[in-house]
């Protein structure tokens, strides 16, 4: 399991944007446009203070299937979030 110490936040997930998927984050960084170069990234709930697994893939990585980057903030969809109900559970959860 990854630890928390090794990540920084960069983002915050805070609503779906359409019914394929799509999510906007609310960006972290002063620097948007890494969310360009990422390929995988980790999904942190403050909530209850632990990764969010990701149950496609077994693990805790997420990989963008499409990223957008706006000024105020980013649209992304992810690999196997590919409706509404599925991309809903991600709500709230931090970017890592």
């Amino acid at each position: 399991m990854p630890e928390l110490k090794d990540f920084i936040a960069i983002g915050k997930i805070v609503k779906t944007i359409g019914i394929k998927g799509n999510l906007k984050i609310i960006p972290l960084t002063d620097f948007p446009d890494r969310f360009y170069k990422i390929k995988n990234i980790i999904l942190f709930n403050e909530k209850n203070s632990s990764f969010f697994a990701n149950k496609n893939s077994g693990g805790y990585d997420f990989t963008f299937s499409e990223c957008k980057v706006f000024d105020n903030y980013i649209n992304v969809k992810f690999v196997s979030f590919d409706t509404i109900e599925k991309s809903r559970e991600l709500l709230n959860l931090f970017v890592m």
